[in-house]
């Protein structure tokens, strides 16, 4: 707390502006600041190139734990984010209505796309489950062959209609979150972008139709660094 140079603060909720900006000035006003701003430094970690396989045997609980990972380049807006994350909520029910319901394989699946934007823009995606050993092999390619399915046919009516209601019910519901306005005024300043774009976001929520995921599954499930990461039991 020595120096506060280039130190943000931002206020979120129910208040008095003009009782805030008298606070702010007494309160962080006086704070110490040499104008020696920090900056942030790439230290050059990347993720691996190319295909990647890997098997580490540890352990001697009679499960596996499988990690499936996608990494690329991404350009790093609202938009692409938001496409990202429709297709993540198609790849997840899909993969849980096929490795858990159909194959009963799995008690649970997860599927994650990590987008960022420093130290350089890159999207990775990560499919992750435990099972027995001897089923590693059939849900690894379970899982492929759902990314294959989506790339094909991309959403039906179904799952479309469901991923439509819960992306407006979650925005209803954060719009009452101070938490999320928070993170929307933080991610807007420091990413550059303009926090009136979420104005948009039912309209382009609503306009998603079922091909649009064949597009978003080709841009956001590229195959060129791709890890399978498995933990056997010794």
């Amino acid at each position: 707390m020595g120096d506060l140079s280039g130190t943000n603060f931002y206020f979120v909720g129910n208040f008095d502006v003009d009782s805030l900006k008298n606070f702010a000035r007494k309160y962080i006003g006086n704070l110490p600041s040499t104008g020696n701003v920090k900056k942030w430094k790439d230290i050059g970690a990347r993720y691996p190139k190319g295909q990647v396989q890997k098997t580490v045997k540890k352990g001697i609980a009679p499960k596996s734990y499988v990690s499936l990972r996608w990494n690329m380049d991404f350009d790093y807006t609202p938009l692409n984010r938001n496409e990202a994350y429709a297709l993540n909520k198609l790849v997840s029910i899909r993969l849980r209505e096929v490795l858990r319901e159909d194959k009963s394989g799995v008690y649970g699946v997860g599927c994650n796309f990590n987008p960022s934007h420093y130290p350089n823009s890159k999207l990775e995606n990560t499919v992750s489950f435990n099972c027995k050993p001897e089923n590693v092999d059939s849900l690894v390619q379970a899982v492929l062959t759902v990314i294959a399915e989506v790339k094909e046919k991309g959403c039906d009516e179904k799952n479309l209609e469901k991923i439509k209601q819960t992306f407006i019910r979650e925005r209803e519901t954060a719009l009452k979150e101070n938490s999320f306005w928070l993170a929307a005024m933080v991610s807007a300043d420091k990413n550059n972008e303009k926090l009136a774009d979420m104005d948009s976001y039912n309209e382009w929520v609503n306009s998603l139709k079922g091909p649009d995921f064949i597009q978003f599954a080709d841009k956001y499930f590229k195959t060129d660094n791709y890890a399978k990461l498995v933990l056997m039991p010794e």
